[in-house]
């Protein structure tokens, strides 16, 4: 083996070895990076508005996390017809630390329930007719 190669070989390993690594100590893997599930308090109005691409809330406890974090997006996780309302997944940035994330918001009075998203492991959609 070429001396280049193997320096190649190295390098392409300890890329990989890092970046594990990294996802490792965050104690991220197995969920969807810089995304979170929430449950809101039932309310007879929607919780979220996006207008203009910017998300807000009713409640300004949850629009300083938005702020604080960089919330990028919102959706529905459930469909406007389901019974289930006001459960959203959130993206913050992908390198947004989820485990302070999610602490930092289930101390707000207006969130029932919030997790890191899990990823889906596509294998599963095989089994789904």
């Amino acid at each position: 083996m070429s001396r280049r190669l193997c320096v190649r070989v190295v390098c392409s390993t300890l890329c990989v070895l890092v970046t594990l690594g990294v996802r490792v100590a965050r104690g991220d893997e197995g969920y969807a990076p810089g995304q979170v599930i929430v449950a809101f308090e039932e309310q007879e109005e929607t919780v979220l508005q996006t207008t203009q691409g910017i998300t807000t809330s009713i409640y300004e406890e949850l629009n300083s996390v938005f702020e604080e974090y960089g919330l990028i997006n919102e959706r529905p996780l459930f469909r406007a017809a389901s019974l289930v309302t006001n459960v959203y997944v959130l993206q913050f940035p992908m390198e947004t630390n989820l485990d302070e994330l999610v602490a930092d918001m289930a101390q707000l009075s207006c969130v029932k329930e919030v997790t890191k998203n899990p990823e889906l492991d596509e294998s599963i959609l095989d089994y789904i007719p």
